[in-house]
């Protein structure tokens, strides 16, 4: 793994880091395992770590008037828990394996003692706060001002690119999600 000078893409913490910051992180933590529909942290949890997807995917959800919102779908290298590793408030939405998975584990205090050691993962890190904030609120305007059908093709056209392999003029998607979800 080498380091990039840009932000993640995909909220990707792993790809951006250097290998020597990605073995110190991996030194102070613990590998943790879940099986497909395990609950990693539930919405409203107190926040005592902070973890890195190292195999398989998870959805972000919340529950909202008795509905499941799914926020996010995140990738091998993504970073979990930095919410509240950053304002230490409860967590803000549940995280949920879709697949077998696993995580490196690392304590707060221990996170903090990372980033003051590595301060160019926290610039970083803020980068990538306000690429996920800036994402979000494009979101949230196309929820409030295009129909369903519209929505739904954003869907899987963003689906497609993240997800899909193109193979005689079409584009096959296999998305870690269920129709149902979807």
């Amino acid at each position: 793994m080498s380091g990039h000078a840009a932000g993640p893409p995909e909220g990707d913490f792993l790809r951006w880091l250097t290998d020597d910051e990605v073995l110190d992180f991996e030194s102070r933590s613990r590998r943790r395992i879940f099986s497909r529909g395990d609950v990693v942290f539930r919405e409203g949890d107190a926040g005592h770590e902070v973890m890195v997807l190292r195999t398989g995917r998870v959805k972000i959800c919340s529950r909202r008037s008795g509905r499941e919102v799914i926020l996010s779908i995140l990738d091998p290298g993504s970073l979990l828990g930095e919410v509240s590793a950053a304002d230490g408030a409860p967590r803000s939405a549940s995280v949920i394996a879709l697949e077998p998975v696993e995580l490196d584990c690392l304590g707060l205090a221990d996170f903090e003692t990372f980033l003051a050691e590595h301060p160019r993962v926290s610039h970083e890190l803020l980068r990538a706060g306000a690429a996920r904030l800036r994402e979000i609120s494009n979101r949230q305007v196309e929820l409030g001002t295009i129909d369903t059908l519209s929505r739904v093709c954003s869907t899987l056209s963003r689906l497609a690119e993240r997800y899909g392999t193109e193979s005689d003029g079409r584009v096959e998607i296999v998305s870690p999600l269920s129709q149902h979800e979807l």
